[in-house]
């Protein structure tokens, strides 16, 4: 997403909106297993939510390993 926004702020917000909406079904795949087995809504959330956060570690972790592809203002055009 963050070399698409380079291209494009257009290219960079239609990705940003097709990942959002993939995500939508992907925490229902997991918060409902994990509601039907222990009856908790909030440990359904608390699943669904840590995996989402494996895509933006994913990230963080890369950029680490990648500096040199992260130059300039980039990691404060990431954080904003």
């Amino acid at each position: 997403m963050f070399l698409a926004s380079m291209k494009s702020h257009a290219v960079g917000a239609s990705l940003a909106f097709a990942i959002a909406l993939h995500n939508v079904p992907e925490g229902v795949a997991v918060a409902l297993p994990v509601y039907f087995a222990t009856g908790s809504r909030w440990r359904g959330f608390l699943y669904a939510a840590t995996s989402g956060l494996a895509e933006p570690a994913a990230v963080v972790v890369l950029a680490l390993f990648f500096p040199s592809q992260v130059g300039g203002g980039a990691w404060w055009r990431l954080c904003v």
